[in-house]
């Protein structure tokens, strides 16, 4: 796979191009097809949020339930609490359990009909033969190489007196 936005190479399983960052997450989604639609989109965001909502209200209770035992010195005021934290508790069951992904059914389009021939496949042959001189590549001799200078012994300057 290759990043869309720069033209970089990407594995398989990465996840952000490592030119430009671009989420590679969502690229390869949208090439296999598992892209979802705006309503699963939604469906997902209301089960995160109460799945966050459920852990926001479990250490609410907890926190209660803690403050009111050791200030208050008395388990009646930490039943509050507990209350809290199981309701938390709850919350985050019914968001992961009990709500599960509206499942549709999908209606394929057969590809061809019966009443249309099949293409015949391709005659395969034999990959054709390299030539004997190899076309030159465009990386090499890339530099143009200057030509090297004669060596001259340096003159000796001749002295005017004035």
């Amino acid at each position: 796979m290759y990043c869309p936005n720069c033209g970089r190479q990407a594995a398989p399983g990465q996840r952000f191009c490592k030119g430009c960052g671009l989420n590679l997450l969502s690229v390869s989604q949208s090439l296999s097809g598992q892209v979802m639609t705006p309503e699963e989109q939604r469906e997902h965001r209301r089960r995160l949020e109460e799945v966050r909502h459920g852990v926001r209200t479990l250490f609410t209770g907890l926190g209660l339930m803690f403050f009111f035992y050791f200030f208050f010195h008395s388990l009646g005021f930490a039943a509050i609490g507990a209350m809290v934290f199981f309701f938390g508790v709850g919350r985050i069951a019914s968001a992961t359990v009990f709500t599960s992904p509206r499942h549709t059914l999908e209606f394929h389009w057969p590809s061809q009909s019966p009443e249309q021939p099949s293409q015949a496949p391709l005659p395969l042959s034999a990959p054709p033969e390299r030539p004997e001189t190899m076309p030159p590549s465009v990386t090499e001799h890339t530099t143009l190489r200057l030509e090297q200078p004669e060596y001259r012994p340096p003159q000796e300057k001749q002295r005017i007196i004035e």
